[in-house]
């Protein structure tokens, strides 16, 4: 069953946002910058340990390359 965070268009634009801004940086810091726009998000519950790594993200998030 895929977690609220996947299904919410909003919140996969806030995480996409999140990853376009990071490209110099660290996944380690990316990742927690992303766990916790998913916490501040309280209309909905979000599973932030469902982030399990860049390449699900990179997967899941629209990027540049999804046109």
């Amino acid at each position: 069953q895929p977690s609220s965070w996947r299904e919410d268009r909003d919140c996969l634009l806030s995480l996409h946002s999140v990853m376009t801004e990071s490209r110099n940086r660290e996944w380690t810091e990316t990742k927690s910058e992303l766990i916790n726009g998913l916490r501040s998000r309280r209309k909905r519950k979000f599973k932030a340990l469902d982030l399990f790594s860049k390449g699900e993200i990179l997967q899941e998030v629209p990027g540049r390359y999804m046109f």
